[in-house]
């Protein structure tokens, strides 16, 4: 085995794996961490998940999808490495129209995935960030996880998922703009 992958918010359940206990013999065995983040990253945010998310800073790589937990306009992905060198060791495509971008040593994107040519997906959410400021999304996070809880104060169950065996409710606020009144016509409009 060369590498471990951490779950940090499943889809369905948001559940998130011991970091920290996977991290640690991750260490000791020399193996690459990796993190997926994808769904439920974005919960470290909410000061009252972060502690869920301990081990998570040791990761080598984490992935995370702003389309979903970041409130991105359409599907991107942010992989981030803690030593990026290692990721153009891998990534890195040589051919000889690309020699212009490898002229130096630094670490030009294109080296850190295989996209090329593909669009910049990245720059909206870029653009958000540095207009609103993380504590927007802090502050997105914190309100979606109330209105959750608000949500399964009004339910007992909503048919629409299921999970381990049993029919549940799968009710999602990603929206900061969601309100109480939404959410009470959602579950109105599922009697």
């Amino acid at each position: 085995m060369c590498a471990v992958v951490a779950t940090t918010g499943t889809t369905n359940a948001g559940i998130i794996d011991d970091v920290a206990g996977v991290g640690e013999i991750a260490r000791e065995r020399g193996w690459w961490l990796h993190v997926d983040g994808a769904y439920g990253g974005a919960g470290m945010l909410a000061p009252e998940l972060r502690q869920r998310y301990a081990g998570v800073e040791h990761a080598d790589s984490i992935v995370m999808d702003p389309h979903k937990w970041w409130f991105a306009p359409f599907d991107c992905a942010a992989l981030l490495y803690r030593d990026p060198r290692l990721a153009k060791a891998v990534h890195k495509q040589d051919a000889s129209y690309l020699d212009v971008i490898h002229e130096h040593d630094d670490i030009n994107p294109s080296d850190l995935a295989y996209h090329l040519t593909r669009r910049a997906r990245g720059l909206p959410l870029w653009f958000s960030m540095a207009v609103h400021g993380i504590g927007a999304y802090r502050d997105a996070v914190q309100h979606s996880l109330e209105m959750a809880r608000y949500a399964a104060a009004q339910i007992a169950a909503v048919t629409s998922s299921g999970w381990r065996g049993e029919t549940v409710g799968r009710l999602v606020f990603l929206h900061p703009a969601t309100t109480t009144d939404m959410v009470d016509e959602v579950i109105a409009a599922l009697d």
